[in-house]
C-alpha cells in the first residue's frame, strides 16, 4: 500500500494483470478496512510468507515490473494527470525508451543499458536533449520506488552529465518585423504574443479565454514551467490584438489552427521555420522569442527582478544572463560611474601641448557652472591646492 496526494492506493493481480486501486481514504486503518474488503469481495488473496510463527503480507514480486509499466503509469498519473507542461514532450521520449529497451524488459535491468541508450541518441539530437529524456526516466524511478511499485531505485546514484546549453539569441526591431512579413496570417499573433508577452510557446498554445482578463489587461498563466501561478500584464498591441477578436469567438482556446488545438509539432513549428527562411534569419527558434522580450527589457532599463518575475523564473541565476547585452547598454550604464567631481591630475599640470589641450574647455565649464550658482557675489578668493580646478578662484560669500 502507498500514499499519492494524500490518498492511499494499493495493488493487486486480477487473471495474471496488474492492477492499482484506489481506496478514496486518508486514514491508513480505513484504507487497510478497504482493501480487505476488496479481496474479500473479489475472492483474492495476497502472496504470504512464513515469517517465523507469524504469516506477513507481500505484494507479488516487483522485480518484473517492465519499462512499458512504469514510464505509462508515470506519465498518465503524473504528467499528464497533473497536466504539466513537460507532459507532451515525455510522451514522446518515453515511446522511444520503450522502443529502445523493449516493452517487456524489467526495470531493474536498464542501469547498464542507460550510457548504449546515451551514445545512440547523441548521433541524432544534442546532448541536452538526450539529459532531458533520462531526467525524465529518473524521475519515473523515484516515483514508482514513492508508490511502493520499486523495492529499490534502479537509476539511483546516476549522475546525469553537465551540459552547457545556456543560450542567448535575440533579434533587434528591424530583424523581428522582417519575420512578421515573411510569416503566415495565422502564425503572427503568435509571434506578437511571445515577442511582447515573454510566453513559452507552451503556454501561448494552451492559453484558454477563461485566464484572459480583458478589463483590467492581465494574462493569468494558472501552471507555468516551474509549476507555480504568474500574472503578465499585457501590453497594449496585444491588448488592441485580442479585442479585435469577436466576443461570440472567446471560448476554449485563444489560438487554434482548423479549430483545433495547436500541437508543439506540426503546422507551428512548420510555418515558424519557413518564415525564419523567407526573413533570411541565421539560428534563431521559437524559444528565442523570449530571449528576445527578456534581452530588449534589460537594454531599456528594466531591472532584472522584474523580468524575472514576468519570465516567472524561481532564481535569479536564470536571468543574469542577460545582466550584460548590448554596447549602448554597457555604454549606459559606465556613464553612472564616471566621477561627479572633476579633479585635474597633476601630471596634466604641466604645459605640453597634448597634456593640456583639453584642460581649458573642462575648467571653463567648471568655472561657468560655479559662476552661475554664486550669481550677485563680487568677491573671489584663491583656493590653492584645494581647488579642483588648479589656478582658477571661485566665489565664496
Amino acid at each position: 500500500m502507498y500514499k499519492r496526494n494524500g490518498i492511499w492506493w494499493f495493488t493487486c493481480i486480477e487473471r495474471g494483470k496488474r492492477y492499482y486501486r484506489s481506496t478514496g481514504q486518508r486514514s491508513r486503518r480505513l484504507a487497510d478496512q478497504f482493501e480487505k474488503a476488496f479481496y474479500e469481495k473479489k475472492g483474492l488473496s495476497r502472496t504470504k510468507l512464513s515469517q517465523g510463527n507469524q504469516e506477513v503480507e507481500t505484494i507479488p514480486s516487483k522485480a518484473k515490473v517492465t519499462v512499458s509499466e512504469v514510464l505509462q503509469r508515470y506519465w498518465t498519473l503524473h504528467l499528464d494527470g497533473n497536466k504539466k507542461p513537460s507532459a507532451e514532450r515525455a510522451k514522446f521520449a518515453f515511446e522511444r525508451m520503450v522502443k529502445y529497451f523493449g516493452p517487456r524488459t524489467s526495470i531493474s535491468d536498464i542501469r547498464f543499458r542507460i550510457d548504449e541508450y546515451k551514445a545512440d541518441r547523441r548521433q541524432t539530437v544534442k546532448p541536452s536533449s538526450v539529459k532531458r529524456e533520462l531526467s525524465f526516466l529518473k524521475a519515473a524511478c523515484v516515483k514508482a520506488k514513492e508508490w511502493g511499485i520499486l523495492d529499490k531505485n534502479p537509476l539511483d546514484g546516476y549522475k546525469l552529465d553537465k551540459v552547457n546549453d545556456s543560450r542567448l539569441r535575440y533579434l533587434e526591431d528591424e530583424e523581428f518585423h522582417c519575420l512578421l512579413e515573411s510569416a503566415d496570417e495565422n502564425l503572427v499573433p503568435i509571434l506578437l504574443m511571445a515577442r511582447h508577452q515573454g510566453m513559452r510557446q507552451g503556454e501561448i498554445r494552451h492559453l484558454k479565454w477563461e485566464d484572459v482578463d480583458m478589463r483590467r489587461g492581465i494574462i493569468h498563466i494558472p501552471i507555468s514551467k516551474s509549476g507555480e501561478r504568474r500574472d503578465i500584464p499585457m501590453t497594449e498591441v496585444i491588448g488592441r490584438m485580442l479585442m479585435r477578436i469577436p466576443v461570440k469567438e472567446r471560448e476554449g482556446l485563444v489560438f487554434k489552427y482548423d479549430g483545433k488545438e495547436i500541437k508543439r509539432q506540426g503546422w507551428l513549428m512548420h510555418s515558424f521555420r519557413r518564415a525564419v527562411r523567407k526573413a533570411g534569419i541565421k539560428d534563431f527558434r521559437f524559444h528565442d522569442l523570449r530571449h528576445t522580450f527578456a534581452s530588449h527589457a534589460v537594454m531599456n532599463g528594466g531591472g532584472l527582478a522584474a523580468v524575472g518575475a514576468l519570465l516567472g523564473h524561481k532564481s535569479m541565476k536564470m536571468t543574469q544572463r542577460y545582466a550584460h547585452l548590448a554596447p549602448r547598454y554597457l555604454r549606459a550604464t559606465i556613464s553612472r560611474a564616471v566621477p561627479k567631481i572633476f579633479r585635474v591630475p597633476t601630471k596634466l599640470r604641466d604645459n605640453s601641448a597634448t597634456s593640456t589641450s583639453q584642460i581649458p574647455s573642462v575648467l571653463e565649464a567648471y568655472k561657468t557652472r560655479n559662476a552661475s550658482k554664486n550669481r550677485g557675489v563680487s568677491k573671489w578668493c584663491p583656493q590653492g591646492d584645494l581647488n579642483p580646478c588648479y589656478g582658477l578662484e571661485r566665489a565664496v560669500t
